[in-house]
């Protein structure tokens, strides 16, 4: 599922989602604007999904998140169209990082270039890892997010990007917010084969089937 429009997302319960967008724009100008994006994720998103993987880049973001049933409740307004729990705070997400980005810095208007957008990730079992056998399109997206940074030209390894998820799985970061057992649920990976498969080559076919 991938749209320009945030209404039209139709989540489901208990599936798992890459969630994705992007500014024209330079969206985090600092370590303090990445840290407040975090702390509005946190806010809005929790309560619906559960975030398996993120990572924050300088002009977009990526989360893998798992759908709970707060996420596919509708709102029930009489003043608004009626859309769902996790499509209403994906929006209230963006809404409230650009006002703080805005007031910070003495800008107006949108800062992304597009509504969020949201691709459903099925766990087919689509191409031969390495050693260790068949890996689905969530495993693909798990590790496609972590090797964002390196991809970018930003570090030469997953674990000197401090804004991503990565060091939760490999160093047992504190205070993390993913949900780890629950993405070991649906990885085809064990814990100690993260580090090790966060540096192989993803296909480029496989790619564009997370967007």
């Amino acid at each position: 599922m991938s749209t320009n429009n945030p209404d039209a997302m139709n989540f489901q319960e208990h599936a798992i989602y890459h969630i994705y967008n992007r500014s024209n724009e330079t969206l985090f100008r600092s370590r303090e604007d990445y840290l407040f994006f975090v702390q509005k994720l946190e806010a809005f998103l929790l309560p619906c999904c559960d975030v398996l993987a993120w990572c924050l880049l300088p002009n977009h973001f990526h989360l893998m998140i798992k759908v709970k049933a707060e996420g596919v409740a509708w709102t029930d307004s009489k003043f608004r169209r009626k859309t769902q729990r996790l499509t209403e705070k994906l929006s209230f997400l963006a809404g409230a990082y650009t006002q703080g980005f805005n007031r910070r810095y003495g800008r107006r208007g949108h800062l992304f270039a597009h509504s969020t957008k949201a691709k459903r990730l099925n766990d087919e079992s689509v191409s031969i890892f390495n050693d260790f056998g068949q890996v689905d399109y969530v495993t693909t997206c798990f590790l496609y997010i972590h090797q964002t940074p390196v991809m970018a030209g930003l570090v030469n390894d997953p674990a000197q990007w401090e804004m991503s998820s990565f060091n939760d799985y490999t160093e047992g970061r504190s205070g993390s917010f993913v949900n780890k057992e629950m993405a070991y649920q649906h990885l085809a990976l064990a814990p100690h084969e993260v580090e090790i498969q966060s540096t192989s080559y993803l296909d480029d076919v496989l790619l564009n089937e997370l967007y």
